[in-house]
């Protein structure tokens, strides 16, 4: 058995791989690195010589900061397949296809990593999207805009570039049945070696025009032969976090 310290610690490391380092969540929460070692570390109690753990006003607060519904942190996220080992206001279930979709409640969405490798045959670049951890969400939005659950995946907002909409950190839920460019729609996308959030506009003649949210942050136009460089990963369709679609 695990104590509530130990899992957030757990849960605290993983935060820090999901954003990619221990500055990026200092960053993110608005902190110095030295503390965010201390949370994950945890130093001892001089007088009961256990490990001191986060607060639960604390993890609470990580938890707002990072895009993670409550309680999260204290979820040992190790066994998430043993759904009715945890308590919440509501029962939570977990999906894969769409026959096994529950109308109504929270559901576990995967995360999607985006990697790539080169094939030697023509030098094209395959993206390929992998499950790991899962996210909770409520399913409402799912059901409302007539999704198809087994093509949705979470990314995490990798920069500050869809600022305001999007901040770095949120949790933007993509449709990866959806790949036709809708004009002014976000959409997840992976060109010059990065996965990235940008609204897509589509141009006369085959090109593409990638804007951001972020005025700091140029557009980029791309002609019809630019464009083969580019796979649209799907479209964001809901996001958790400080942002707003």
């Amino acid at each position: 058995m695990k104590f509530i310290d130990d899992i957030r610690r757990e849960n605290l490391a993983l935060l820090i791989t999901e954003l990619g380092s221990s500055k990026a969540l200092a960053e993110l929460l608005g902190r110095d690195a030295a503390q965010v070692s201390q949370w994950k570390q945890g130093s001892k109690n001089s007088r009961t010589g256990r490990r001191r753990g986060l607060t639960d006003e604390t993890a609470r607060w990580i938890e707002d900061k990072a895009g993670k519904p409550s309680g999260w942190l204290d979820i040992d996220h190790g066994v998430i397949p043993s759904i009715e080992r945890i308590t919440l206001s509501a029962p939570m279930r977990a999906w894969e296809h769409v026959k096994e979709f529950p109308h109504a409640g929270p559901v576990f969405i995967p995360s999607l990593t985006v990697e790539s490798s080169l094939q030697d045959v023509n030098g094209q670049v395959t993206i390929s999207l992998v499950n790991m951890t899962c996210h909770l969400f409520d399913s409402d939005f799912i059901a409302a805009d007539q999704l198809s659950p087994a093509a949705l995946g979470v990314v995490l907002a990798p920069d500050e570039t869809m600022q305001p909409t999007i901040e770095r950190g949120d949790r933007c839920v993509v449709d990866t049945s959806q790949t036709k460019v809708q004009d002014g729609r976000t959409f997840a996308i992976y060109y010059d070696g990065l996965m990235r959030l940008r609204r897509l506009f589509g141009i006369p003649g085959g090109g593409l025009r990638i804007e951001t949210d972020n005025s700091r942050h140029p557009t980029l136009v791309l002609t019809k032969a630019d464009v083969d460089h580019v796979t649209i990963i799907g479209r964001v369709v809901q996001r958790s976090g400080i942002g707003g679609l």
